[in-house]
Parts: C-alpha cells; sequence; structure tokens
C-alpha cells in the first residue's frame, strides 16, 4: 500500500535490529505490523528482560496522527488498569523520545511463541492441523481474558487469531508469574498460555456512539456493518477464531457474505459445514451458538464458560488455583 493512500509516512523502518529506542530498549527485531503501530522485540539490559514494544506509526498529516495517539492512549489505559491470567500484561509507558508528533511507545510481555493466526499459517504450510482439544484450550483461555473485559463494561471490537498471543512453558525470561500460572496449571497449560491483546479499539459496552469501521472484516458480526452493536459482537468473533482454528483457515461462510453488507441483510446465514477436520457435536453447537444471527440469541461470555464442553476445561484452570 503506498503512503499516499494509506496516510502513513514512506519512512517506516526507524528501527531495526541494534537499535535502541529511547536510548533504553535495544531492539532485536521488528515482529508486528499493525494498522497504527509496529511491534518490536527488544532487550532491557537493566533488568535483564525481553518484553514487546509497541510503537506508534508515524503519520501524513497531524488529524490521523492524533487519532493514533488516541488509540494509543486508549490501549494503554486499559491495560494499565487491568490484571488478568489471559490478558498480555501491562509493563509500562512512555513518549517516543526527540519525537515531534507525541508518539507513544507501549511496553508489554512478549509472547514467544506467537499469535495463533501465525501459527495457524504454519500447521497449514506443513500439511498439519491443530486438534479439537488444542482449539478449545486456547479459545477457553481466551474467553477467560474476554469475560474480564466484558466485567469491565467494555467491547473489544477487534477480536481475531492474530490478536491472540500464546506464550509458552519454558520462555527463557518469562515473567515469574506466567510461570506459577504454568505450574500450577500442569497439562491445562501443555500448549503453552493464551493470552488477549491489542486493546487500542476497545471502547465502553453502552456508549451511544460506536465506529463502525474498526476490527477486521472476517470476524465482524453482521451488526457491525451499522453503528448499532454491543459485547455480543465479541461473542461472535470469537466464534469466527474458533471456527478458523477447527477449519485451518476456511471462513464460516460463503465469501460473497462478507461483500456489500450481505451478512446483515441475509435472512438466514448457512455455516459451512466442511470444516478440515472431524469436530464434535458440542463444539459443532458451541459455535452455531456463538454465530447466531440475532445478537440477542448469542450467548453472553459467561454462558460460553458455562458451555460444559468448555465449563470442564474452565474448572481444570480453576482447580490449579
Amino acid at each position: 500500500m503506498s503512503s499516499a493512500k494509506s496516510g502513513f509516512s514512506n519512512h517506516q523502518q526507524e528501527f531495526k535490529g541494534g537499535d535502541f529506542i529511547n536510548q533504553e530498549y535495544q531492539v532485536i527485531r521488528e515482529i508486528g505490523d499493525g494498522a497504527y503501530g509496529k511491534a518490536y522485540l527488544v532487550y532491557h539490559d537493566k533488568t535483564k528482560k525481553w518484553f514487546a514494544l509497541k510503537v506508534e506509526k508515524k503519520a501524513e498529516d497531524a488529524q490521523l496522527q492524533h487519532q493514533m495517539n488516541v488509540i494509543a492512549q486508549n490501549e494503554i489505559d486499559f491495560l494499565g488498569g487491568i490484571q488478568h491470567d489471559h490478558i498480555i500484561s501491562y509493563k509500562g509507558s512512555f513518549p517516543l523520545s526527540k519525537d515531534q508528533r507525541n508518539r507513544k511507545c507501549l511496553l508489554i510481555e512478549y509472547a514467544d511463541k506467537n499469535d495463533l493466526h501465525t501459527r495457524l499459517e504454519e500447521q497449514i504450510a506443513a500439511q498439519r492441523a491443530f486438534t479439537e482439544e488444542e482449539c478449545l484450550t486456547w479459545f477457553t483461555q481466551a474467553c477467560m481474558g474476554l469475560k474480564a473485559v466484558h466485567s469491565a463494561h467494555k467491547i473489544h471490537r477487534d477480536i481475531k487469531l492474530s490478536n491472540i498471543l500464546i506464550m509458552s512453558q519454558n520462555f527463557l525470561n518469562s515473567d515469574t508469574k506466567n510461570e506459577e500460572l504454568i505450574r500450577r496449571g500442569g497439562l491445562i497449560y501443555k500448549h503453552g498460555i493464551a493470552k488477549l491483546s491489542d486493546f487500542g479499539t476497545v471502547t465502553v459496552n453502552n456508549a451511544q456512539e460506536k465506529t463502525m469501521e474498526v476490527g477486521t472484516m472476517l470476524y465482524w458480526a453482521p451488526e457491525r456493518y451499522s453503528a448499532n452493536y454491543d459485547k455480543s459482537s465479541d461473542i461472535w468473533s470469537m466464534g469466527v477464531a474458533l471456527y478458523l482454528l477447527l477449519s485451518n483457515n476456511r471462513p464460516p461462510f460463503m465469501i460473497k457474505y462478507f461483500k456489500q453488507g450481505l451478512l446483515m441483510k441475509a435472512p438466514l446465514l448457512p455455516i459451512n459445514r466442511e470444516v478440515g477436520m472431524a469436530i464434535s457435536s458440542d463444539c459443532w453447537n458451541l459455535i452455531k451458538m456463538m454465530l447466531q444471527k440475532d445478537p440477542s440469541k448469542r450467548p453472553t461470555i459467561r454462558k460460553v464458560l458455562k458451555t460444559p464442553i468448555i465449563k470442564r476445561i474452565v474448572d481444570n484452570v480453576q482447580a490449579t488455583k
């Protein structure tokens, strides 16, 4: 995408391996490139720790830069005010030094096993598929994080596989909290810890005005094509994420439904049943509940976690605490 269309500067390779950000955090490599910022794996020599550091992108005009400032501050405010085992941990924030655009930097824990979208692409390239157990375990952990978001009366609005991060059991410099979590969790965390991330677009659930244009269209609930939606739209997005994991990235609906707002207009939304692997009837029924077109018929996140196939995993997690 050219900078003329994107609104971002051509000079996006600000930091490369070996560079220092604010003379304190040494860049190892770039690990993410989002709509509003880039993420880097950095090393902090003073504490001997590794972190992920998100830096706002440089916009070509002041209005777009202001919008990105607001999004960055939104994420800082949210993560700074919440702590949960399945939400990425906030480690600090600070302005980018010598930057005239007031860009912000967000320091969070580093997820060494990447995100679920990347993990899924690796599986597909290797002609493998995740087991239902793996998918449901990650899904359940992410849902536990989403419950904390909804309990704070917020909507995530950008739930997708690339925003569910995985941390391993033996990351060389993992947070003590995560090491303890894995130790208590035993087999529950044998596939790693799943954590929700990317909270720049989080908003209040009962806000009168909500923008339609945030998030990723593949994960949009039908009502997202208007500005009239609530936290049940996150349930839909989580259902899509689970379906994609189980189907080796095949979408739950025919592509035509994602074009021209057909998800909203079509009276019925037939879910593709030909997934890439066999799944249990309980799992299939959960997906169907979450992908109800009528948001009032979708389960709340609390009800999802009480679904027998999911509650079994939740109970095992809670039994270790």
